[in-house]
Order: structure tokens, then C-alpha cells, then sequence
């Protein structure tokens, strides 16, 4: 399996006895993979910034790619750490890769593209607005109304993520607090990441002399299940609630160095992103 649990003994007799899972030594829980496990009272979240995520569907044959890329460049650099931005290959003819470079796609990659109906290159979404539908745009238009639109919605939910990392191994603390009421169930994902990837990419000119094209915020892995873990919760304001993962990368050609491990939490009915941290 792709997702590791490092079981402590106190977990295995915790799971028999029913008995309190005792903290480690900071005071943290080990017990999730994939989407089942505990979460437990938490401290807190400092940072209450509402942040969007913006979702990139490309690939490296769609050549108004590019320009979507400088557009969320561009973005990244004016919104600073309210704006988190995720490239996707789905399986598309438009992901097929050029000579011997490596596909890019993924499996959680194809699975949400199906379900929000991407049918053009590139294709976006901030936080992945629904209503009545879900708001699709090319970002090579310009990225701003969207993510300005985003960001002035209310911080229902604080979120903070922290990893550490040894070799090929995350251990991923993720701490959430309510700040408003929220009735409705949430999931939360957690991903993996990867900048400075080198692949052929297809341009504006419609040539590909371009091979060494770098390619950032790659959607390499979901650690959760795609959809995400159920998080436990009242929903009330002022609940706080803690959990931690183990993780290891899956791909020795993917470069730990340059990954990023990215949480967001979203509505498990409209799967709509609350907040997301990196």
C-alpha cells in the first residue's frame, strides 16, 4: 500500500482495550492512514488567514499552458501566503508525455477531473467554488476576480500544517479551529507536491523546443484518499481538533527536497475548499 501507519504500542492496546492513546513526547498522536483514524483536542491555530487553492488542469501538450503558468506565477507573487497554487495532469491525450519523459499524471489527478468535468486546457479553480455548479475558468484570462472572490469569504475554519521530514518520510501535523459554526460534515486532504520537474512541454508557438521546461506545484500523491478524511468535529466555534500522519514518498525519481506538503479542508457534500494551508 502506498499510505504507512507506524503503529505504536500503545495504539495496538489502545485498539483492544479502549484505553486513552497516550501522547508522545510534544504531545502529539500518530494514527492515521489513508482516511481512517483519531483526532484528538488540539491547541489551537495562530494564523486565522483565509487562503484559497488554485487548481491548475494542464499538460504538457496543451500549448496555452504556458501562459495560465506565467498568469499564476504572477499571482503567487502578489498574494504571497494567501494563495496556494496545484498543477494537475489527468489522463488526457493533452497529459501524454513527449520522447522518454515520465507521465505526469495521477490517479487522484484523473478522478477529480472527471468528477468536476474538465474538458478544456488549461482549466481553474479557486477553492473550488460551487453553486449550482462548479465556476471553471482559463486561467491564461486572469486569476485575480477569482481568487479575490475567494478571499473575501468569511475563515470559517483556521488550518495549519506542519511536516518533518527524514529522508523519504513525513510525519505531517495538521491542526484545525473553528472559528464560525459549520453544520455541514468536512474532509480533510492532504497532498504532495513537487517543483523543479523537467519535462518537454508544448508552447504558444506550437513548438516543443522547449524540453527542459520547469514545472511546479506538480500533483504528485494524495496521502489521504482523494476525497479525504473524515474529521472529527462538533463544528461549533471554538472547537479545536488535532492529527497527525506518517508518509512516505512513493517515487525514488521524485525529489523530497523539493516537495511541499499541502491540507485543505472542504465540504464532504459540495466539496467546496474552506481553507487550505501549506
Amino acid at each position: 500500500m502506498k499510505r504507512y501507519l507506524f503503529f505504536s504500542l500503545a495504539l495496538a492496546l489502545a485498539a483492544v482495550s479502549c484505553d486513552k492513546i497516550e501522547a508522545d513526547s510534544e504531545g502529539r498522536y500518530i494514527q492515521f492512514s489513508g482516511a481512517t483514524g483519531e483526532w484528538y483536542d488540539g491547541k489551537g491555530v495562530a494564523d486565522h488567514s483565509q487562503r484559497v487553492l488554485l487548481e491548475k488542469y494542464t499538460g504538457v501538450r496543451c500549448k496555452n499552458c504556458p501562459d495560465g503558468d506565467a498568469v499564476i506565477y504572477a499571482a503567487l507573487e502578489s498574494y504571497g501566503h494567501k494563495l496556494v497554487a496545484l498543477a494537475i495532469h489527468d489522463s488526457s491525450s493533452f497529459t501524454r508525455p513527449y520522447g522518454n519523459d515520465a507521465r505526469l499524471s495521477t490517479a487522484e489527478g484523473e478522478e477529480w477531473s472527471n468528477y468536476f468535468g474538465i474538458s478544456a486546457y488549461p482549466t481553474a479553480m479557486a477553492n473550488r467554488k460551487y453553486n449550482d455548479g462548479y465556476s471553471l475558468f482559463n486561467p491564461a484570462g486572469g486569476v485575480n476576480a477569482e481568487v479575490d472572490e475567494a478571499l473575501g469569504e468569511p475563515t470559517r475554519v483556521a488550518l495549519a500544517v506542519t511536516s518533518d521530514r527524514n529522508g523519504a518520510a513525513y510525519t505531517i501535523d495538521v491542526d484545525i479551529e473553528f472559528l464560525q459554526d459549520v453544520a455541514d460534515p468536512l474532509t480533510l486532504t492532504l497532498l504532495l507536491m513537487e517543483d523543479s520537474v523537467r519535462a518537454t512541454q508544448l508552447q504558444p508557438d506550437g513548438s516543443t523546443k522547449d524540453t527542459n521546461y520547469i514545472h511546479n506545484h506538480l500533483l504528485r500523491d494524495v496521502i489521504t484518499n482523494a476525497w479525504g478524511a473524515d474529521i472529527s468535529a462538533d463544528g461549533k466555534a471554538g472547537t479545536k481538533r488535532h492529527a497527525r500522519f506518517a508518509y512516505t514518498v512513493q517515487n525514488p525519481l521524485w525529489k523530497p527536497e523539493h516537495c511541499k506538503v499541502v491540507a485543505f479542508i472542504s465540504d464532504k457534500n459540495t466539496r467546496q475548499i474552506l481553507n487550505v494551508a501549506e
